[in-house]
């Protein structure tokens, strides 16, 4: 969809139904697709490489789209992928995150959000307080900005940092004494605490423990990604367009360590 100003794109078949490794070392996982795209005017096919690599206490996720040679030297196609990692410090047994916190001290703003939930381009909220306790009752963050939540404790906000120096989102949880430290190279990130979920849900039988249920605020899931609708603002379309010689890129880290 490429209407009224806004854009959007997703197919049935997306990468997250199977992954079959083409590479298995010791020290990483990778994983290729092929995604042929044949919506509207994005008639192009992308081979997309997947590559997760263990570098002592780094998960290192890198993530590489690269159009067929065989294309004309003009083309250009739109690309802006994301991964949704899912995290919770203290385990599954009673999964909650409300007792996590997040300092979000590399972070620039919040990107404002139109009655769709689509961000304008426009940054605010400069000078937000970095720290957000979701189970305390500093909730001056998630009141302000976090806009059709189902709780005041509730996170589904885009927020738009600069690149990979100091982490961009820090969680920790002072019961377990873990903390994990992301960095990207994406212009933004979506932080989503599972507010919209209405049901438990069952987790596989292989997890432990095998009868845990996951619900609102199970965990806490940093999606790192141009904004949304970048395509659409010349502020940010150079970050979603490529062509055969110029392939699309993003790397994301995240760091465990103890408190």
């Amino acid at each position: 969809m490429n209407q009224s100003g806004y854009h959007q794109l997703s197919q049935h078949d997306r990468l997250t139904k199977r992954m079959d490794y083409e590479q298995k070392n010791l020290d990483h996982l990778q994983n290729e697709q092929r995604n042929n795209t044949i919506l509207q005017e994005y008639q192009r096919s992308l081979n997309i490489t997947i590559t997760y690599t263990l570098q002592a206490t780094d998960l290192v996720v890198q993530i590489e789209a690269i159009m067929d040679t065989d294309q004309p030297d003009s083309l250009q196609t739109y690309v802006n992928l994301t991964t949704h990692p899912y995290f919770n410090l203290d385990g599954m047994v009673n999964p909650t995150v409300l007792d996590h916190t997040i300092d979000m001290a590399g972070v620039k703003g919040v990107l404002e959000l139109d009655d769709t939930q689509i961000p304008t381009g426009k940054t605010i909220a400069n000078g937000l307080e970095c720290i957000v306790r979701f189970g305390g009752v500093d909730h001056f963050y998630l009141k302000s900005h976090s806009t059709k939540t189902k709780s005041d404790h509730g996170l589904d906000s885009k927020l738009k940092y600069c690149d990979l120096g100091p982490p961009v989102m820090r969680l920790a949880s002072h019961a377990s004494g873990i903390a994990l430290e992301m960095y990207t190279d994406a212009l933004g990130i979506q932080v989503y605490t599972s507010n919209w979920l209405d049901v438990s849900l069952s987790a596989k039988k292989s997890s432990q423990p095998s009868n845990a249920q996951y619900g609102r605020f199970s965990a806490v899931c940093f999606e790192p990604s141009a904004p949304p609708n970048s395509i659409n603002n010349p502020a940010y379309r150079h970050l979603v367009v490529m062509d055969k010689h110029n392939p699309w890129t993003q790397t994301s880290i995240y760091r465990v360590m103890l408190i």
